[in-house]
């Protein structure tokens, strides 16, 4: 293969791995933000639904009150206890409210970190496929006997698929 055929040829796979790493890289930022925008929205609604449960429970512990003194019935007894259950209907609620909220944004931090566990393995998928490529043009050397291709030798020894170090959060 003529030289100037093969520095083109890893030049161009080289530009084409960084490419798909940086892409790769910038995807799943991205998915990450929305999965934060989303843990975001889901505690603004749990908190503003939390103020609803509240505020209509409340509204129907003063109809309840109001009911009970206009019929000249005492706040007392079986009465305190129609109070008492509309608070502890109201708690119940807001207990499920927060346990699906949480259950929510646990599943959601699940999802981050699924997506950058894909975005790890499609990174060490294009490196490799960069080795394989650099193999088959020769551009790490045909080893053995002479070789042909840029390395003239063997794969360098500091090759390495770790993506740890590439800027990951």
């Amino acid at each position: 293969m003529p030289f100037p055929f093969a520095a083109a040829a890893v030049a161009f796979a080289t530009a084409s791995t960084a490419n798909s790493l940086l892409s790769t890289k910038a995807n799943v930022k991205a998915e990450r933000q929305a999965i934060n925008h989303q843990i975001k929205v889901t505690q603004t609604e749990r908190a503003l639904r939390e103020d609803d449960i509240r505020r209509a429970a409340a509204r129907m512990a003063g109809r309840q009150r109001a009911i009970f003194a206009a019929s000249g019935v005492e706040l007392s007894g079986s009465v305190t206890d129609v109070l008492a259950s509309t608070g502890g209907e109201m708690g119940r609620e807001i207990y499920n409210l927060n346990l699906e909220a949480k259950n929510r944004i646990s599943l959601l931090n699940y999802e981050k970190k699924v997506a950058k566990q894909r975005g790890r393995q499609q990174m060490v998928g294009s490196l490799l496929n960069f080795g394989s490529n650099m193999f088959s043009i020769g551009g790490f050397g045909g080893g053995g006997g002479g070789g042909g291709g840029l390395g003239g030798g063997n794969a360098p020894s500091g090759f390495s698929t770790n993506v740890d170090g590439l800027g990951w959060e």
